[in-house]
């Protein structure tokens, strides 16, 4: 079967899945004050006061800058289309927020191993260029670094960063097995195929 062209092939699959991440980041959104007030209702005694005011300000903050977040997010999902042809991740210069994506998506990673393996092959089939998980430019770690970069400009308080990537985890990152899906159809019914599983070859006497 011949092969769609690589790049008609890449503009499909990351504009459909662009719109779905960004349905995901949107529901985050509207479900993100719920959770932070269960949390706070959740928090007793006066040695959680502090704590309290941090997500009544983090609620404040993400109400303001809800739709420049988002903006911001989509803007850089569409920058990162040129990345599947590189084979490499989003330059970061940040070694501390690198290390922080890796870790925030090793859930997602494993949960949906067998489908980004299957899409870093045929992505590899696609281009020509080695291609890992870890560097899909829509894969759990790249999504991953995009937020907590985007979300280091909201606010740089350890606590509200640990609760919002929780939350996070929850509405997007567990959520992406539609989106992957998705690409992993495309490349499929595009003519690309995934790398053969290596067998021994029985010996003839």
């Amino acid at each position: 079967m011949q092969s769609m062209d690589p790049r008609q092939a890449v503009d499909a699959l990351h504009a459909g899945a662009t719109a779905q991440i960004m349905q995901l980041m949107t529901g985050l959104f509207g479900n993100i004050e719920d959770s932070l007030f269960e949390i706070a209702f959740g928090l007793h005694g006066q040695e959680n006061l502090a704590r309290k005011r941090q997500l009544g300000e983090l609620m404040r903050d993400l109400r303001l800058r809800k739709t420049p977040f988002l903006k911001q997010f989509n803007r850089q999902l569409v920058d990162a289309k040129p990345l599947w042809f590189s084979g490499t991740p989003m330059a970061s210069d940040v070694v501390e927020e690198r290390a922080q994506a890796q870790k925030l998506a090793a859930k997602c990673n494993a949960h949906f191993g067998h489908l980004l393996k299957s899409i870093a092959d045929r992505t590899a089939h696609a281009t020509g260029h080695e291609a890992q998980i870890r560097s899909l430019p829509l894969g759990p770690e790249q999504l991953s670094y995009l937020f907590l970069h985007s979300f280091s400009h909201i606010t740089q308080d350890e606590y509200s960063q640990t609760v919002v990537q929780g939350l996070f985890a929850r509405f997007v990152l567990d959520r992406l097995g539609s989106v992957y899906a998705g690409i992993n159809a495309v490349l499929e019914e595009a003519g690309y195929s995934v790398a053969p599983v290596e067998s021994e070859v029985p010996q003839t006497a």
